[in-house]
């Protein structure tokens, strides 16, 4: 599991999230990297690939049509995210729409989602370009420019794939695992910097 074992304990020491680490301390100081990547935002990681300053970028779905509008088909490609020595993989949000089981207005709010369901394509026409159905994705994949959507079905679909704990202190937590990646790639000891980070995890509590 993600942070959390199966027993619920806190897993960061596990060997392949210091392999992970690892890899990245080796990226950035192997000069492969933005010297400020962690700060930097989607659209300036945007700005840097369409100007030929980065070769590669981790993708939003709106980022890789945006690219091709920019740079031309032959000149842009994408692929399921990587995900280290056990496959592609990402850690996933929820999309999803909700009907709370203490509203005074349920019907209304069936209907809501009723429609939200029944227009969802026409997000692909939308700049995000983020849907939250399977059957979107395929359809949108077939048009020129959103080869980016089979990309995400893959990731999604795959065995690495899984979504954040759920978990009430998820935003500190997440604080946390920030700290770690800038501390490793600041330089300090990967193994030490995820043993500090367990316990104030286990501080945070669920």
């Amino acid at each position: 599991g993600l942070v959390f074992d199966k027993d619920g304990n806190v897993n960061i020491t596990d060997q392949p999230y210091v392999d992970a680490l690892n890899f990245m301390v080796e990226n950035a100081d192997a000069d492969y990297t933005p010297a400020d990547s962690l700060s930097t935002a989607a659209t300036e990681s945007q700005e840097l690939f369409t100007n030929g300053k980065v070769a590669m970028q981790l993708n939003w779905s709106h980022q890789y049509p945006a690219a091709v509008e920019a740079l031309g088909a032959d000149k842009v490609g994408c692929a399921p995210m990587i995900g280290g020595s056990a496959g592609i993989g990402a850690t996933t949000g929820p999309w999803y729409e909700c009907v709370m089981k203490n509203s005074e207005n349920k019907e209304m709010a069936k209907k809501y989602v009723e429609f939200m369901y029944d227009h969802n394509a026409d997000y692909m026409d939308l700049t995000l370009k983020i849907a939250g159905r399977t059957s979107v994705y395929e359809e949108a994949g077939k048009v020129a420019g959103n080869e980016h959507t089979t990309a995400v079905l893959e990731t999604l679909g795959s065995e690495q794939s899984q979504a954040r704990p759920m978990v009430a202190t998820w935003s500190q937590i997440e604080e946390v695992l920030t700290n770690v990646v800038e501390s490793s790639i600041g330089g300090a000891d990967v193994k030490k910097t995820l043993e500090t980070a367990k316990t104030e995890i286990e501080a945070i509590g669920k």
